[in-house]
């Protein structure tokens, strides 16, 4: 990290760059008549550069400089600030570049695409939302414990590891002082060892590392608390819980992106600081938690469902595939 202060491009996009990957897709392009390359992240992009002939797409899951703002706005070390505030200022020149050189960049929410156009100034942006499965996730007969919050999320990303610091430290104890019976779930793949520590120290905090299956979790548990104050993008785990009708509690970061009614299909907050009141009314009132959650599964089965967003990226593909003269790589 401390190398990446001599380089132009972002940490996470230099650590990813790889000879042998450029290598593997310059010998497939040599074989074959490709009509489209598909980028499935915005760093991968240096790897398609120079190609000549096919046409290119990134699928931006986020609007990378966005996050990294956020990391500088909540950041209160001031060399960490520094360091982040740089990362920032890279990403914001190598997005506006990477999404210039392809044919087609694809949001996964309004908001994130009018940022690529007016802010990076991406010349064609579509949305496609993300989805879920929703004959994978549904609703089971399992009696649900309202006393019992979960959280839910990869915690090796740095905006999901915020965000159960939040709870850990401000959310639950203010929670568990209103209703001590209440209890904690985190449920996420590779936990750092201080969240370990962190979570046992706790009473009513349980952490379940690298599930095979998190339905169960999904199934068990009262309501669902999305606590984030970084991230870009839409949150997937919002969908997975109401597609399971599970009730939602969420920062308004943390539900950005959505087409979701606050106060219609889930609860949503201005910060991390409302969070406790708002976990709390949701577990004395599960009644009314419920039906705002089977409203919310409702609108992602409508809305959000796997089959229907296919459809809408195939077309994209054809549309960008077909649409004239590939640009040349730089």
């Amino acid at each position: 990290m401390a190398a990446n202060l001599f380089s132009p491009l972002p940490y996470s996009v230099a650590s990813h760059a790889s000879p042998e990957l450029r290598a593997a897709i310059g010998n497939y392009a040599a074989d074959h008549a490709v009509d489209l390359w598909h980028c499935e992240w915005t760093p991968y992009a240096t790897s398609l550069q120079g190609l000549q002939g096919a046409r290119r797409l990134i699928m931006a899951h986020n609007v990378e400089s966005l996050i990294w703002q956020r990391y500088a706005e909540t950041e209160t070390n001031p060399i960490k600030r520094w360091y982040i505030r740089e990362q920032w200022r890279k990403y914001k020149h190598f997005e506006r570049r990477a999404t210039s050189e392809v044919d087609q960049t694809v949001a996964v929410s309004d908001a994130d695409a009018a940022l690529l156009r007016d802010e990076f100034g991406a010349p064609c942006v579509s949305v496609v939302e993300n989805g879920v499965d929703t004959a994978y996730f549904q609703p089971t007969e399992i009696a649900r414990q309202a006393n019992r919050i979960l959280f839910l999320g990869s915690l090796d990303w740095r905006p999901n590891l915020d965000a159960v610091a939040q709870l850990l430290e401000l959310i639950f104890p203010a929670v568990r002082a209103a209703e001590p019976k209440a209890e904690l779930e985190i449920v996420g793949r590779n936990p750092p060892a201080w969240l370990r520590s962190k979570a046992a120290a706790i009473p009513g905090v349980q952490l379940f590392a690298d599930v095979a299956d998190v339905r169960p979790h999904l199934a068990r548990c009262g309501v669902i608390g999305v606590p984030l104050r970084i991230g870009g993008g839409s949150r997937l785990k919002i969908l997975e819980a109401l597609a399971s009708g599970l009730p939602v509690v969420s920062t308004a970061i943390g539900a950005e992106g959505l087409h979701l009614e606050p106060g219609r299909h889930l609860s949503v907050v201005p910060g991390v600081e409302e969070m406790a009141n708002a976990l709390l009314d949701a577990m004395g009132h599960p009644q009314d938690a419920q039906e705002m959650a089977q409203r919310g599964r409702e609108r992602v089965l409508e809305r959000y469902d796997w089959d229907a967003l296919a459809d809408q990226l195939e077309q994209i593909w054809i549309q960008c595939a077909t649409s004239g003269h590939a640009k040349l790589g730089s």
